[in-house]
C-alpha cells in the first residue's frame, strides 16, 4: 500500500493489480467495497494492512483479569525433583489448555461472524486477560452477557480440575490487537485481583453500573439471563455464579418458561449425569483444600467461603442430588440474585 496526499494505492499480492481510492478521512463504504472487489483484495486484509498507517481507537470493552490461587505453591512443588516437575506441569498444562480452549473457541467463532470486533484472550503464567469490545447496538448488552458466560466457562473448567481463580471485571476504553493491549484499566489489574480476596471473579463499580442499566430492561428475573449469572455475596460483592454453567446442561434443553411455573425436576433434564459428575469433582477438590489448609487460617478462610458457595449452589439449583453438598462446613452463606439489587434501586428511587 502506498499513500500520497490525494490517494491511497492498494496493491494486490504480486503488485499486478493496483486499486486507487480517495485519501479522505471517510470513504463511502460502497466505494471502498467496490474498489476492493475489483482488485480482488479481501476486506479483512485491507483493514489489517491499514494498521500502523492510520490511527487506531479504543472502544468501551469488558476487561477481565484473572489469576490462579496458589500458583506460587505449585511452582514450589514442581521444584522438588524432575519427575515432580513433569507431573505438576502436565496436570496444570492440561487444565489450562482445556479452560483456554473453551473460551478461545467461542471468541474465534465470534471473530468469524464479525472479524472487526475486538475480542482477545491472553494467558501468561497464572494470569488470563480477556478483552471483549461492546457494540453500540443495545448498549452492548448481548456482548456483555456473552463475555460473562465465557469467563464463567473458563472458571468452571479450571475449578473441576482443582484450580480456583480470583479476579475482577471492569468496563473501560481499550484497544487490543495481536501486538498491543492498551487500557488505563491495566494499571489497576493487580489491585482488582486482590479486592476479590476469595476465589471469585467480581464486578467492579463500572461493570455493576452497566449491569444495573441492563437490568432495568427486564420486568422479571425469569426473562433475565443475568439474574442467575451474577449473584451478590452477603458482604455486598457482586460476582460470577460460575457453577451456573452446569445448569446449561439442563436449562438449554428445556423451555425457559418452565422456571415461571411448574417445572420438571432438574434430574429429568438431558445431560444431568454429566453436570452432577462435574459438581462432585468441584466438591471433592474443595474438600481436599479444606483438609490441606486446616492449619493455615488465612488460606483456609478462602476455601471455607468456597465451600459455602458450593453448598448454596447445590441447595438452590441441584437440591435433587443429596450427595453434592460438602458436609461439616459449620457455616452457611446465602447469596442473592443481582436482580434483587434492581428492586432495591427502584424502591429507593
Amino acid at each position: 500500500m502506498r499513500r500520497n496526499d490525494r490517494y491511497l494505492h492498494l496493491k494486490h499480492i504480486d503488485d499486478s493489480i493496483v486499486v486507487t481510492i480517495p485519501n479522505r478521512t471517510k470513504v463511502h463504504g460502497a466505494i471502498l467495497r467496490s474498489a476492493l472487489c475489483q482488485g480482488g483484495i479481501p476486506e479483512k486484509d485491507f483493514i489489517e494492512g491499514l494498521k500502523g498507517i492510520i490511527p487506531v481507537f479504543g472502544k468501551e470493552s469488558v476487561i477481565v483479569h484473572v489469576d490462579i490461587l496458589g500458583f506460587k505453591s505449585l511452582l514450589t512443588e514442581a521444584k522438588k525433583n524432575e519427575s515432580k516437575f513433569d507431573e505438576v506441569l502436565n496436570h496444570y498444562h492440561s487444565a489450562l489448555r482445556s479452560a483456554f480452549s473453551s473460551i478461545k473457541s467461542m471468541t474465534e467463532r465470534r471473530h468469524k461472524f464479525n472479524w472487526r470486533r475486538i475480542c482477545h484472550v491472553r494467558v501468561y503464567t497464572d494470569n488470563l486477560l480477556f478483552i471483549s469490545e461492546l457494540e453500540n447496538q443495545t448498549e452492548g448488552e448481548p456482548d456483555f452477557g456473552r463475555a460473562l458466560d465465557e469467563i464463567a466457562m473458563y472458571q468452571l473448567e479450571l475449578a473441576i480440575r482443582g484450580y480456583f481463580v480470583r479476579g475482577g471485571i471492569v468496563l473501560e476504553r481499550c484497544y487490543c490487537d495481536e501486538v498491543t493491549v492498551f487500557s488505563p484499566a491495566l494499571a489497576d489489574a493487580e489491585d482488582i485481583e486482590k479486592s476479590a480476596y476469595f476465589p471469585r471473579i467480581t464486578l467492579e463499580s463500572s461493570a455493576k453500573e452497566k449491569l444495573l442499566r441492563y437490568l432495568e430492561w427486564y420486568h422479571a428475573p425469569a426473562f433475565c439471563h443475568f439474574a442467575d449469572t451474577i449473584i451478590i455475596d452477603p458482604d455486598g460483592t457482586w460476582f460470577i455464579n460460575y457453577l451456573y454453567v452446569l445448569r446449561w446442561f439442563s436449562d438449554d434443553m428445556m423451555d425457559m418458561m418452565e422456571r415461571h411455573g411448574e417445572k420438571l425436576p432438574v434430574s429429568e433434564g438431558p445431560y444431568f449425569p454429566a453436570a452432577i459428575s462435574d459438581l462432585h469433582l468441584h466438591r471433592d477438590h474443595i474438600r481436599k483444600r479444606l483438609a490441606e489448609f486446616k492449619d493455615n487460617p488465612a488460606i483456609f478462610r478462602k476455601y471455607l467461603w468456597l465451600a459455602c458457595y458450593h453448598n448454596w449452589f447445590c441447595s438452590t439449583y441441584f437440591s435433587e442430588d443429596g450427595d453434592a453438598e460438602i458436609s461439616d462446613v459449620g457455616t452457611t452463606l446465602t447469596f442473592e440474585s443481582c436482580f434483587a439489587a434492581k428492586s432495591e434501586v427502584n424502591h429507593n428511587n
